[in-house]
């Protein structure tokens, strides 16, 4: 998608080519569009034609126009951590490394079971773990950015992608499964259920896991039971992991 460049102060193009009419597409081309854009609005700033400025905009026009083309970027950048991909896109099992399985609610008696796998092509310092599920017409892909989640603000999927991997380069939380068994026992203790109650909450519903994980450890802290000592050290545990990654 091009939302369009500012040619000869052309605003009124401009305002126009911001109404992305509900794409989300997050591509170089659109990041290179939006830094060409503010690169221009700079440039316009430090233009001496007063008059021209006057001519072909007010500037309660063109402050808006500078603010948006800020904001698109901020916000693109900020949902491109999990990107959903259409499942012909989807890495061949050659190029991926399977690191962990978790499943989401379909009917009180049946779940439907999700794959991590973690991307060998991608780069280490932006590695991308493959979360998929379901078949034919219901196959879903996602690539995730696990460097870029927000634990603080994240869904069952990308807690799932990032824990696979930490368990995929060696930390894995004490006397656990794996990490995100033991994330799932730690917010059932804390009221939030033992899996995820059926897709949309996998995918969409956020949770502060910080904030859940601190207060847990926080009712933890004495220790009266030998069950409290273990669940003390899981959650400890993770909650070091996430914070110092």
């Amino acid at each position: 998608m091009d939302i369009g460049l500012i040619g000869n102060f052309d605003y009124k193009n401009y305002l126009q080519s911001l109404k992305l009419n509900g794409s989300r597409d997050i591509g170089e081309n659109f990041f290179t569009s939006v830094n060409e854009q503010i690169k221009n609005i700079s440039q316009y700033d430090n233009s001496s034609k007063s008059s021209e400025k006057k001519e072909l905009c007010n500037l309660d026009i063109y402050n808006k126009v500078k603010v948006s083309a800020l904001e698109i970027k901020l916000r693109t950048n900020k949902i491109c951590n999990v990107e959903q991909v259409s499942p012909d896109k989807e890495i061949p099992n050659d190029k991926l490394k399977n690191i962990g399985m978790t499943s989401f609610g379909l009917s009180d008696t049946e779940s439907q079971i999700v794959l991590a796998s973690y991307v060998k092509t991608s780069k280490e310092d932006d590695p991308v773990v493959q979360v998929a599920y379901g078949h034919g017409d219901n196959r879903k892909v996602y690539h995730v950015h696990v460097n870029d989640v927000d634990t603080s603000n994240a869904s069952d999927l990308e807690m799932f992608a990032l824990m696979s991997y930490e368990g995929y380069k060696g930390r894995t939380a004490p006397d656990s499964i794996n990490n995100y068994s033991a994330y799932k026992t730690m917010k059932a203790d804390a009221g939030y259920g033992m899996a995820s109650a059926d897709e949309n909450s996998f995918v969409n519903k956020k949770v502060n896991a910080d904030y859940l994980l601190e207060q847990i450890y926080d009712s933890l802290k004495k220790r009266e039971t030998e069950q409290e000592a273990k669940s003390f050290d899981v959650c400890e545990y993770l909650l070091q992991m996430i914070k110092n990654r």
